[in-house]
């Protein structure tokens, strides 16, 4: 027991001496708040801290410009500084100074300002796997999903074999349904904790936010590409008369263009490229209902000469570092480690290659020219082994010192310092 309150202690100090002697804990809130979402820039910054200040100055950071440096006026334990905002955005706010007693501060924090007033900062999901009832709907979703596509898959074939077949047409219209149900469920399941009753789902003031969500984009986006797009195509070419066709063939189009936008914001890749993917995609579908092999080994083919650059971009967009303290080994990544919002991923793993599995873990950034920092990143528990954010920001680019604190087990703590370049 003393040992462990040893090790404690000494992990406390030096994570707090490495990270400017506990500068960003000293902060108890802050007008704007961390993370806050505002319909207008404000005109000034409030500071409030656990003691009393001597000077304290901010700086307003946005796009890798410094928008205003102030020294703010104190009173107490508050301090309150004139900036010059530049309308809507991502913020950064970094301050230095020292308490009354002449000890050291200094810490950022983001916010965002948008004047849609809607929630540009993504709320961290909560993305346990399969734990809680919300997890076993996720599984469920999935393997909804799984078996729509291999229905899809088996009635494509027979369509290719006995073009226009009522058989076949009903399994594809059966495949699409199961397979944009189950992506559409498993897109609204990652708004919600995964503790959470199945019913949360349909949480009106959740949902919206959850759909904008990484993964609630990659699961829609499936939903519709490989479900929806398929099943109307093929009901607008099997239909008696021009009207229906019409209708059908327009939802296509415009579920393409909104699948191509959505799916280019998740994988930063320019919209119009993916809005040629999906054409090629509807092509090939149009000549499996048509029943023309040869059609459909042409678009397969334009397909993999599209796919296999956009793959290779996306592969190289990333940047990651991994360091090793001890017998364990950290790996983190940025996607796409570049100036504003990126996806963070922090694994653990030991001499062996094995998981190891991570105790409370804390990750905070520093930018070390221009003397910013620390950054507290907000990450959740993504596995026994993992954490991830969705929506890392940095408005700087450069050289990010980021400095992760676990705990591996009861008795033992790890610090570890990794550096990673943002374009």
């Amino acid at each position: 027991m003393i040992r462990a309150i040893a090790l404690t202690a000494c992990f406390g100090a030096f994570f707090l001496a490495g990270a400017g002697a506990g500068q960003a804990a000293d902060l108890v809130d802050a007008s704007p708040g961390a993370d806050s979402v505002l319909v207008r820039a404000p005109a000034e910054i409030a500071l409030n801290f656990r003691g009393p200040l001597d000077t304290v100055r901010v700086r307003l950071f946005k796009d890798d410009q410094l928008l205003s440096t102030s020294e703010a006026t104190i009173q107490d334990s508050l301090a309150v500084a004139a900036v010059e905002a530049d309308g809507a955005g991502t913020y950064l706010v970094d301050w230095k100074g020292t308490t009354a007693l002449q000890e050291p501060l200094s810490g950022a924090y983001i916010f965002v300002v948008d004047p849609r007033g809607s929630g540009t900062i993504a709320v961290e999901r909560d993305v346990a796997g399969a734990s809680g009832a919300l997890g076993g709907l996720r599984v469920v979703a999935g393997i909804v999903a799984a078996g729509g596509a291999l229905a899809l898959l088996v009635g494509a074939m027979q369509w290719i074999l006995r073009p226009r077949s009522a058989s076949a047409r009903r399994l594809v219209g059966i495949g699409a349904v199961l397979v944009a149900s189950g992506g559409v469920v498993g897109a609204a399941t990652y708004g919600v904790p995964s503790d959470a009753a199945p019913a949360d789902v349909f949480n009106v003031a959740v949902l919206p936010a959850t759909l904008a969500s990484v993964p609630g984009r990659a699961w829609l986006a499936a939903a519709l590409a490989t479900g929806c797009i398929p099943f109307v195509i093929v009901l607008a070419r099997s239909a008696g008369n021009r009207g229906p066709a019409i209708i059908g063939v327009v939802i296509a189009v415009a579920a393409s263009l909104w699948v191509s936008v959505a799916m280019g914001w998740l994988l930063r890749m320019p919209w119009p490229l993916l809005v040629g993917v999906f054409a090629v995609g509807a092509a090939l579908w149009i000549f499996i209902e048509t029943g023309r092999p040869i059609g459909v080994l042409a678009a397969l083919v334009t397909g993999i000469v599209l796919a296999v650059p956009i793959v290779q971009t996306v592969q190289a967009s990333g940047a990651s570092a991994a360091a090793q303290s001890g017998d364990l080994l950290l790996e983190l990544s940025l996607d796409p480690a570049q100036r504003g919002s990126n996806e963070l991923h922090l694994y653990g793993f030991d001499v062996s290659g094995a998981g190891a599995a991570l105790g409370s873990t804390t990750l905070a950034a520093e930018h070390e020219e221009w003397d910013v920092g620390p950054l507290e990143l907000r990450v959740v528990r993504a596995g026994p082994n993992h954490f991830l954010s969705y929506h890392a920001d940095f408005p700087l680019s450069g050289p990010w010192t980021f400095r992760v604190a676990a705990e591996i087990g009861e008795e033992r703590s790890e610090i570890v310092d990794m550096v990673l370049e943002l374009r």
